[in-house]
């Protein structure tokens, strides 16, 4: 059983408590209800106060009870969310060292001059051919203006030489000459073409291979920072099960029927209504703190109460005895006497009663617990008047019965006792119909 719940039915214990006296004093001063009632309410008041006493020690008990248990979960639940605080800033750090884009603003121009100063990665590529100087060569030769470099596609210029013209200006052996060159120059550029394209081709293997690679590299750095994101998310699900239990952040499972049984808030103490998880984690420990403060302080309330409730329940339980030993003390009267109790045998057990109580009560009168008990006294104190010591009758023979009246018997609380309706029918004509309980007119 919970705290909550346990305080809530001392909340109600102490409800039906003040109930149960008004409504013994309302059957004391009646004419109309019936001993039982009136044993019944008693018996009610004595358990009433029995389970308080029983609360407050469930409550205040050092070794194993509710205040106990509640403050060591609450430093248990404190302490997890500080672990798990830790625990988050760890793999907060970690998660900042594998954030590439981080590390690439802010390491990335001392990691490129690094590798240029060490020349990682560098070489020199070398490609064999001349066809450059072997065609400024045949350019210097037969001049630029000779050459298809000067023709800009307009063939009706005054200055436009046909192919057989620019010929024309060379002798055989120079057009041989000619010849030969762009046919040395031919191959030489097709040779260098070649090769090109053998290193265009290595670096677009290279480039597939890098691709492959980078893919590869961030493929694990996001494995890695999943399992971190992974991590973090365990904590936080771990972090809603205590704000939970804490009641700061709702249960999306709940019935919202289920909202209208939590009646008990400690001190007025209630949990934020408010389902966002960041804000509910920055309230924890404040809320924690202050509930740890509000469970000290019934703590303290409680233990004070401790010694009034066992007095209250003590005192309350001698009176019923008293007034259950009167009772058993005048149906062995009437027993004995065969119903020829006198007057004065009668008062004066009510008196010796009615004197005890009175010790008992002492100078106590604002408990409520004491106003019942002086409604007892009230009630004795008419009895005795009622049978007017004064007028001596010859008594009256009890009425033969089979069986002595019903007396209440101990049940699971201890007995209430009282001066039954069937001994006062028995005691009417010699006592004048005298009631233990008082009478309206007086």
């Amino acid at each position: 059983m919970d705290l909550n719940t346990v305080l809530l039915q001392q909340q109600e214990v102490e409800t039906l408590l003040s109930n149960l006296q008004d409504t013994h004093k309302r059957v004391l001063n009646s004419e109309t209800g019936t001993n039982e009632d009136l044993d019944r309410i008693r018996r009610d008041i004595l358990i009433c106060l029995n389970d308080l006493r029983k609360v407050n020690l469930m409550i205040i008990d050092s070794r194993d009870g509710l205040i106990k248990k509640s403050v060591a979960k609450l430093e248990k639940y404190e302490d997890r969310l500080k672990a798990l605080q830790a625990e988050e800033a760890i793999i907060e750090e970690k998660l900042n060292e594998w954030t590439t884009e981080k590390r690439a603003s802010t390491s990335h121009s001392s990691q490129k001059d690094k590798y240029k100063d060490e020349q990682w990665g560098s070489i020199s590529i070398k490609l064999v051919g001349n066809h450059s100087s072997i065609l400024n060569s045949y350019i210097d030769t037969v001049g630029i203006e000779n050459t298809t470099l000067a023709d800009d596609g307009n063939e009706e210029d005054a200055n436009h030489h046909t192919p057989m013209e620019t010929a024309a200006k060379f002798t055989r052996e120079q057009l041989l000459d000619n010849v030969q060159k762009l046919r040395l120059c031919e191959e030489q550029v097709n040779v260098e073409i070649e090769q090109l394209r053998s290193l265009l081709s290595q670096y677009e293997k290279d480039k597939s291979i890098i691709t492959d690679e980078l893919r590869r590299n961030n493929d694990h750095i996001q494995g890695e920072i999943n399992s971190l994101l992974r991590e973090k998310d365990r904590i936080n699900d771990q972090r809603r099960k205590i704000l939970r239990k804490l009641g700061l952040i709702k249960d999306h499972d709940q019935i919202q029927t289920h909202k209208s049984k939590l009646l008990f808030s400690l001190s007025a103490l209630t949990a934020p209504d408010n389902s966002d998880f960041d804000i509910a984690l920055s309230q924890a420990f404040e809320f924690i703190d202050a509930k740890k403060q509000v469970l000290k302080k019934i703590l303290r309330e409680n233990k004070a109460q401790t010694s009034i409730l066992h007095h209250r329940f003590s005192t309350w339980e001698e009176v019923l005895q008293l007034v259950q030993g009167l009772e058993a003390n005048l149906q062995k009267e009437f027993v004995e006497r065969n119903g020829n109790v006198p007057r004065e045998t009668i008062a004066t057990m009510i008196n010796n009663t009615l004197k005890q109580v009175i010790s008992i009560m002492g100078n106590e009168r604002e408990d409520s617990t004491f106003t019942s008990i002086h409604c007892e006294i009230n009630a004795l104190q008419r009895a005795l008047k009622e049978l007017n010591i004064e007028r001596i009758s010859t008594p009256t023979p009890i009425r033969s019965s089979s069986k002595a009246p019903d007396i209440l018997q101990m049940g699971k609380s201890p007995p209430k006792v009282g001066i039954s309706r069937e001994f006062a029918s028995n005691m009417s004509q010699s006592v004048d119909d005298f009631s233990l309980k008082s009478n309206k007119n007086d």
